[in-house]
């Protein structure tokens, strides 16, 4: 374009949003594609389970997961004696 050329300081200020807009979406896409890849693979997990789940107890009594144990709830405030 025609005209007086632009300054270094413009020409300096320009590249570096440029290069720090192509930064961040380079690193917004290999997060996005990175959770992706790892919900997935929890999908598939949960999936696995029910499918085992599914197909019947297993072969061997012995290889049934241990129970679950559930916590008591921790109280926040204990109750004051007088």
């Amino acid at each position: 374009m025609g005209g007086r050329p632009q300054s270094l300081r413009t020409r300096l200020v320009v590249s570096a949003v440029a290069l720090i807009a192509v930064v961040a979406a380079v690193i917004g896409t290999v997060t996005a594609i990175a959770f992706r890849t790892y919900l997935y693979g929890q999908l598939d997990g949960q999936l696995d389970a029910v499918a085992a789940r599914a197909a019947g107890p297993p072969a061997v009594p012995g290889d049934l997961p241990p129970p679950a144990r559930h916590k008591e709830p921790r109280r926040r405030w204990a109750a004051r004696s007088r």
